[in-house]
This record gives C-alpha cells, sequence and structure tokens, in this order.
C-alpha cells in the first residue's frame, strides 16, 4: 500500500479527523478486519486491526526486517489458534 501514489497521497494529506473518520473509527472497516482475520463479531477487536494496520502503515519500523519482527512477534499471535 505504501507504494500506491493515490494511497500515499491520501495518508500524506488526510487530517486527522479525516483518517478517524472514515478509517480508524469506521464501524464498517472494524467489521471487515473482524471477518477478515475470524476473530469473530467483535467490534473491538476489529478496531484493534485497523488501528494497528494504521499505525503501521503512518510510522513504519525504520528497515524491513524490524517491521516483520514487530508483525510476527505482536500481530501474528493474535491470529494463532491457541
Amino acid at each position: 500500500m505504501r507504494a500506491d501514489r493515490v494511497a500515499i497521497a491520501f495518508l500524506n494529506g488526510a487530517a486527522p479527523h479525516e483518517i478517524e473518520r472514515f478509517l480508524a473509527g469506521n464501524p464498517r472497516l472494524a467489521q471487515a478486519a473482524s471477518a477478515l482475520t475470524a476473530t469473530g463479531d467483535n467490534p473491538t477487536a476489529g478496531q484493534w486491526i485497523v488501528r494497528v494496520v494504521l499505525s503501521l502503515l503512518f510510522w513504519p519500523a525504520g528497515d524491513y526486517a524490524t517491521e516483520r519482527a514487530l508483525v510476527e512477534r505482536f500481530v501474528v499471535p493474535v491470529f494463532t489458534p491457541a
């Protein structure tokens, strides 16, 4: 997504209230995130997923290896069956 010109323009040009309204606070996006990740009908989980993805888009780690390590350590376990 960071390589897409349209996405980059939106991410760099959007005001914080627009990010909250259209992405972070959007209940439909949270529902879709929950459905796609099999976390069930859990709006809180969906919102967490959206916010994690947004944070990685807006504030990526310094390099690919660090970012991958962060995702593997903190995100993957949430979606791995116990």
